[in-house]
């Protein structure tokens, strides 16, 4: 039962970051980002990365009937995960800088060149004292580095809206770092609680 109740955050953060979206993404008419954006590193970073398979075997946000494409539209969430879950050289400097040059050698990306500068980002972070608020903005952008390059590979998206997304990506970047923040202090708090202290005290004051 107590091992049962551990595990309870991580089914019903699952769920709300399913059914929540927060943000219209550009270039289609029906995607959005969900909370899962914001929830699935935090779920790495307590439970494990394997937990993330569940937003993985989820309803896909995207119409799709490609298999292939249904997961490689989730694989934001499984980068940004390992990311916030630990940070290292793989995650936060070689897979932006191939975001990168994957992005530039697209040719909408060569024309809007000045969007994948982001992703400089995470590698500056690399250098900087690690902690949970820099781990949390390198992750939100790795997951926006390899997302983007998914976009423009398998969505037909002029240059000049790349572009003119950059003051929103800024404002959205932070949003989700704040989130994956928020979550993991909410998250640390509900695995602190004593469930069961607090269901003895709910049936001493039933039988009162």
């Amino acid at each position: 039962m107590k091992k049962n109740l551990k595990i309870f955050p991580v089914f019903f953060l699952t769920l709300c970051a399913r059914l929540v979206p927060f943000n219209w993404i550009i270039g289609s008419v029906h995607a959005t980002f969900s909370m899962s954006s914001m929830v699935a590193p935090v779920i790495a970073q307590h439970y494990g990365l394997s937990w993330v398979s569940l937003f993985f075997l989820s309803i896909s946000i995207f119409s799709t009937s490609s298999l292939l494409l249904f997961f490689v539209h989730r694989t934001p969430l499984l980068f940004a995960s390992r990311a916030f879950q630990k940070r290292e050289i793989t995650t936060s400097i070689i897979l932006p800088a191939i975001c990168m040059i994957l992005f530039v050698s697209h040719d909408v990306g060569h024309v809007a060149w000045c969007y994948s500068l982001y992703w400089l980002i995470p590698m500056a972070l690399f250098f900087t004292k690690d902690c949970k608020y820099s781990r949390a903005l390198g992750a939100s952008f790795v997951a926006h580095g390899v997302g983007s390059v998914v976009w423009l590979y398998t969505h037909a998206i002029p240059a000049p809206i790349w572009i003119g997304l950059m003051p929103v990506v800024l404002c959205e970047r932070l949003l989700i770092a704040g989130g994956i923040i928020a979550f993991d202090f909410g998250l640390t708090y509900a695995k602190q609680f004593n469930f069961k202290n607090w269901f003895t005290l709910a049936r001493l004051q039933g039988e009162a």
